[in-house]
């Protein structure tokens, strides 16, 4: 087993923490360099890797990336914790929501060998995950959008044994609601993805939330001291079955009637669009039974075609024992 554990010139041996700036590209007149935490423990374990800021003003996410490399000693950890609170720095900086802030384009999770920095900056990120055993991505809604609280993402590959350490890891972290996705994936290492937070908001409970399963999943995974709490059934379960988005028909002001996380029958309404002299041009109501997952209710202004919100059904299969969708 490798004991020194590197990020570019950044190093910790066993029993070592270590922080500091990766750099991974330039500017004219600064440097671009991810925030890069290395803590390497005293025992032997498996090596996990935490992301975050991916979309650079989900700050829960960030937040709790920074806490739980503050919570974690080396002397208390079995195996490797590498941690980047914020994956997407240039945009961070300026408070740019949804795309890199020098090239305009988001992050890409996929490698896209087009050689600007959105893709410098996810090819950096593949790079960190493939150092791990496990990877778990904190996420949540942006400046403009709100979330159902307590979600978790995963996908499937065909592979029992991958796809258990994929339930695994989704049952240690305790959603409250558990996104499956609905097309086969390719297998990389064991991962999820968290959405918890958005608004731009820093809220305790939210950024608790994602601790809070941080540590069950170490607990889990033996890398810390102390049984894992049980797996709780979440409250519910999509993906699978039928996705509708909310776009405006017409331009105007919007009014919400109901929050994100809500649920909705057929033809409830979520909210209307007025005028700019108080008059209601268009009443948007929900296509299906289920719950509003995303919710863009903070922009106010909309445009025809602007998106607003994300319902999903439920699926009728809940449990962690589901098997993958074929394709």
């Amino acid at each position: 087993m490798v004991k020194l554990l590197q990020v570019g010139n950044l190093k910790a041996e066993k029993n070592e923490k270590a922080y500091g700036f990766w750099k991974i590209a330039e500017t004219p007149s600064t440097d671009i360099a991810l925030p890069i935490i290395l803590i390497n423990g005293k025992g032997d374990g498996p090596t996990l890797c935490i992301t975050a800021g991916s979309k650079p003003c989900v700050y829960a996410g960030i937040e709790a990336g920074i806490r739980i490399s503050k919570l974690i000693n080396p002397e208390e950890l079995n195996g490797k914790l590498i941690i980047c609170p914020v994956i997407d720095i240039p945009s961070f900086n300026t408070i740019t929501s949804d795309v890199c802030a020098i090239d305009l384009k988001p992050i890409p999770r996929e490698p896209r060998e087009t050689g600007s920095i959105s893709n410098i900056i996810g090819k950096a990120r593949r790079k960190l995950i493939s150092m791990a055993d496990y990877a778990i991505d904190l996420h949540g809604g942006d400046l403009d959008e709100n979330l159902i609280e307590g979600i978790v993402i995963s996908g499937w590959t065909g592979d029992i044994g991958y796809d258990e350490k994929v339930i695994n890891l989704v049952k240690w972290f305790r959603p409250k609601a558990w996104q499956r996705k609905p097309a086969l994936m390719t297998k990389t290492i064991p991962s999820i993805l968290i959405e918890s937070g958005g608004g731009g908001k820093l809220e305790e409970g939210q950024i608790d939330f994602h601790i809070q399963g941080l540590i069950n999943v170490m607990k889990g995974l033996k890398m810390i001291d102390g049984e894992p709490k049980s797996s709780i059934p979440p409250d519910f379960v999509y993906g699978i079955g039928q996705r509708f988005e909310l776009r405006a028909g017409r331009g105007g002001i919007y009014y919400s009637k109901v929050s994100a996380g809500d649920h909705l029958e057929k033809g409830q309404v979520i909210g209307t669009i007025g005028n700019l002299f108080g008059d209601t041009v268009e009443t948007l109501t929900s296509p299906v039974t289920g719950r509003i997952i995303a919710y863009w209710d903070e922009n106010k202004v909309l445009n025809t075609g602007d998106i607003i919100g994300v319902v999903y059904a439920s699926d009728t299969e809940t449990d962690y024992t589901i098997k993958p969708p074929k394709g």
